[in-house]
């Protein structure tokens, strides 16, 4: 779980000081609370929209618990990569609307909402598609003996770096939860976990896959 936070963090960091400098060069270069009344509607909604974008963006980069950049929905896009095009264009029409805005160009206040909010749309339709599909993890009963093994390998999961890797991961934690307490079974799955943490912290994405491939065989006995 460290590590997963230490992956979260400088993300989280740039995104925070990214939104820094572009207010400084808001308010700097722009100078908002000299506009005209006519003007401020349009440059208002699209810096609301600006920064409502570095928030979701933030919050993509915790949500689920450390795999929101690995989660994939239907449409085939992880939610990290769909927060990011959010982001994306929202940061380029919100700066151009602005702009417009500050050098006394008329811009139709439906034109910003429109175009931000259909965005905000995708975005938002991403975020659920991310929740509706998220698997369930499945528990074993407190006194199998495969609960732990489960248990650890949920922990290791969190630490893998290849969203392939970790979905292969997830899913033998969920095999496993769920599998009879064979005699020997638990002990046998118990011995691979010390090799697979060293193939985790080594980022040896051939090694976790072997291991795993390894781990499937035990329960296919």
């Amino acid at each position: 779980m460290r590590q997963t936070a230490k992956r979260r963090l400088p993300s989280l960091l740039i995104t925070l000081i990214l939104a820094a400098l572009l207010n400084l060069l808001i308010f700097a270069a722009m100078r908002p609370w000299k506009l005209q009344e006519s003007y401020r509607l349009a440059f208002w909604f699209s810096y609301g929209a600006l920064m409502l974008a570095f928030v979701l963006r933030s919050l993509s980069l915790s949500v689920g618990g450390g795999d929101a950049s690995d989660r994939r929905v239907h449409t085939g896009l992880p939610l990290a990569f769909s927060a990011l095009v959010y982001w994306g264009v929202t940061l380029i029409l919100s700066f151009l609307y602005m702009i417009l805005s500050a050098c006394r160009v008329r811009v139709p206040f439906a034109l910003p909402l429109i175009t931000l909010v259909f965005v905000l749309g995708f975005y938002l339709i991403a975020m659920i598609c991310h929740f509706a599909t998220r698997p369930t993890s499945h528990t074993a009963p407190a006194d199998s003996p495969m609960r732990r093994v489960a248990d650890r390998l949920y922990t290791l999961k969190a630490q893998v770096s290849d969203a392939i890797s970790a979905r292969h991961l997830g899913e033998l934690a969920d095999s496993i939860a769920v599998s009879h307490a064979e005699p020997g079974l638990a002990e046998r799955l118990t011995s691979c976990l010390a090799e697979l943490e060293e193939r985790i912290a080594a980022n040896d994405r051939l090694g976790i896959e072997q291991m795993i491939a390894t781990m499937k065989t035990f329960l296919t006995d």
